[in-house]
């Protein structure tokens, strides 16, 4: 069987560092995508979508060191669907938002997603495509199982949102009818979000406690940086983000307070 380790670890280094860049950079970055004028809301659902390209690319990397392979086919299951999303969403703007954006840069990403797509299902395939066959339920891990469904489930559902439905989520939250541009920006977003829950529902396969536990703190990761990006927009670009802008804020607060819980939970277990 082929050793998917290398292969994530590879990907690792320029999803961390193209985070790193849209997080600080963001107005640069999007400068190269969208032809359009850049704004707040355009800032604050890039900020967001790299949140995780920051965030998940040090899970992954961890996850390359473990004993138990089900993690490496959580992490490459994640990539695949991540940029199975993204690919349908950049075609999406493309046709529908060709006016707003740079049409060698769409297309560039369109070919970039849609080969890393087809090779990390090859390298999943070719790898085994260890997904795990028992549910860890030692001790305290029992709350942390129905935590991560949860996750999962709240991944999924909130992610697909984004992607079907921008135009829903921020009709009392932006000051402005939502365009084509700012739905691209927002749809990347959601294809993100959506694909990190693979390893909410993977985790409760794993063998390794600490395996598991890296899943939470990088949950509790991406949700700091959403969080300060929630906070900083709403001052920041307080001209286009109205008041109800709290209410995004409110529901990832609540999601970051039931990581904390969890981990405290995991860690009363561990000196009992």
């Amino acid at each position: 069987m082929l050793d998917p380790s290398p292969y994530i670890r590879l990907q690792c280094v320029p999803m961390f560092l193209f985070g790193v860049l849209l997080y600080f950079g963001t107005e640069y970055v999007l400068s190269f995508v969208l032809s359009a004028q850049l704004d707040g809301v355009h800032f604050h659902m890039a900020r967001c979508s790299a949140s995780f390209f920051i965030a998940l690319p040090i899970m992954f990397q961890s996850w390359t060191k473990s004993t138990d392979v089900a993690c490496s086919t959580a992490s490459i299951t994640s990539l695949i669907l991540f940029n199975g999303f993204a690919l349908v969403a950049t075609w999406y703007a493309r046709i529908f938002a060709a006016e707003f954006v740079y049409s060698k840069a769409i297309i560039t990403i369109m070919i970039y997603l849609a080969v890393m797509t087809v090779f990390n299902i090859y390298i999943l395939l070719k790898s085994g495509w260890h997904m795990g066959t028992i549910q860890f339920e030692a001790d305290r891990q029992f709350t942390m199982n129905r935590f991560f469904m949860f996750d999962s489930y709240g991944a999924i559902f909130i992610g697909f949102l984004w992607m079907g439905y921008p135009d829903l989520l921020l009709r009392r939250q932006i000051r402005f009818p939502l365009t084509q541009h700012h739905a691209y920006v927002c749809r990347i977003f959601g294809a993100i979000l959506a694909s990190s829950t693979i390893y909410g529902n993977a985790a409760v396969f794993f063998k390794n406690p600490s395996d598991r536990t890296r899943g939470l703190t990088t949950r509790l990761a991406v949700n700091i940086l959403v969080l300060a990006s929630q906070l900083h927009s709403q001052y920041a670009y307080h001209q286009w983000w109205t008041n109800g802008h709290w209410v995004g804020m409110s529901l990832w607060t609540l999601w970051m307070g039931l990581v904390v819980l969890c981990l405290v939970n995991v860690f009363r277990g561990k000196h009992k």
